[in-house]
């Protein structure tokens, strides 16, 4: 039998050694193997009940280990309103952004194919209105801006084949292409027309609308001019001319389609700064070649009667200009009363001294020159003198007289 003392040494000396491997942040068993020449601590480690006991429960106590501390419970940590303001613009921008990159390119497939007509003469906003409108591009500012940076203000006029939901260089890009074939009518409207007459013209030319149809279209507010101003019609603002309407424009389509050949005669001789130059507004010389265009018969003396009026105004003297009256009670020929020649009527120039409130028909191009380039002269009369329409010119009151009895006398003056 091994001595009972010998065994305890042993044990002791086994759990010393265990608590050592322990403390170095070893397994507790580590030490186990690391005694003997075959491996183990020799026949001490199995020696009884006891001695394993005591090996084992001396590497399983709990004074043996060195303790880990819990973490203490922390407080919420404090979050400034600052950073939280910060964190909201930060995600507001975010989806700004987003927002705006889906109106410049929307997500998701082209939507449906729609024909778009791009009017002869439209402006930049005009056209990025008419794509927004159509559901072409998601916002017409974008558009316009971002058209004007790659192409100027000039895009191709015709009718497109589009889809909706398109990018805005795709649009564009559409617009710089050949329009779609179409079957097309050419429509010609005459100078000197009002827009009670040009509707009927427009339905002659154009049987699919009917003359109601057109003035409904005018009175509408769909068609505007950045000559019209506030509370006035379209008369005069939409330019005479031939047109080639295709087979599915709209009323609408046709008087935008006129309102923009007239920014673009106006832009092309000048109107807002040549009317500046002589102290007039542009909407002014638009009214002064309205009346040009009723009372020239021959074309070498629209600037001789653009002066007459030039004279008139200068000195306060009332017009005197029938064809006024006649558009101020809608009659049309030699066919006004006593009672209307001496109505205060604002058309009436022969009571009222200055321009009646606006235009009393379309000038075309040669009327608008004539009224921003009147002739050199004294006149303040003129009547006509033979059957092709040519007019006698005076500054003379006692002369213009005699040339209104010599008129009569031919029948000239109905």
């Amino acid at each position: 039998m091994t001595d009972p003392r010998h065994r305890r040494r042993s044990s002791q000396s086994r759990r010393d050694r265990a608590a050592s491997v322990t403390k170095h942040g070893q397994p507790a068993g580590a030490g186990l193997y690391d005694q003997g020449e075959d491996g183990y601590d020799g026949e001490d480690w199995y020696e009884g009940e006891d001695d394993a006991g005591s090996f084992f429960g001396s590497v399983q106590r709990p004074d043996d280990f060195v303790p880990i501390p819990r973490r203490a419970a922390q407080p919420p940590r404090y979050v400034s309103p600052a950073l939280l303001v910060k964190l909201a613009v930060i995600v507001g921008l975010g989806y700004t952004m987003l927002w705006a990159y889906h109106l410049v390119n929307p997500a998701g497939e082209p939507g449906e194919t729609v024909l778009v007509d791009i009017a002869l003469g439209s402006s930049t906003a005009e056209v990025a209105e008419v794509l927004a409108d159509a559901g072409v591009v998601g916002n017409a500012r974008l558009f316009q801006e971002y058209a004007r940076l790659k192409s100027g203000s000039v895009l191709n006029a015709g009718t497109y084949t589009l889809r909706q939901k398109m990018a805005l260089w795709e649009a564009l890009a559409a617009l710089k292409t050949e329009p779609t074939p179409m079957g097309y009518v050419n429509l010609t409207v005459p100078e000197g027309l009002r827009l009670t007459d040009m509707a009927q013209v427009i339905a002659k030319s154009l049987p699919r609308f009917t003359s109601e149809q057109i003035r409904a279209a005018l009175a509408s507010g769909d068609v505007g001019s950045s000559y019209l101003p506030k509370g006035r019609s379209l008369e005069g603002l939409l330019f005479p001319d031939t047109y080639q309407v295709s087979d599915d424009s709209s009323e609408v389509t046709v008087l935008r389609q006129m309102a923009a050949q007239f920014e673009a005669v106006a832009t092309e001789i000048h109107l807002d700064k040549r009317a500046a130059a002589i102290g007039m507004t542009s909407f002014q010389i638009v009214t002064i070649a309205s009346m040009i265009e009723e009372e020239a018969k021959v074309p070498e003396e629209r600037a001789k009667i653009a002066r007459v009026i030039f004279n008139r105004l200068a000195q306060d003297m009332p017009l005197g200009i029938d064809a006024t009256t006649l558009y101020g009670f809608g009659k049309e020929g030699n066919t006004l009363t006593v009672a209307e020649l001496n109505s205060d009527s604002p058309y009436n120039t022969r009571r009222v001294a200055g321009l009646p409130p606006g235009p009393i028909s379309a000038p075309g191009r040669a009327s608008l020159e004539a009224a921003l380039s009147p002739a050199a002269g004294p006149w303040l009369y003129y009547v006509l003198k033979d059957g092709d329409g040519h007019h006698a010119f005076t500054a003379d009151a006692d002369e213009f007289d005699e040339l209104v009895d010599a008129a009569e006398a031919k029948g000239l003056l109905g």
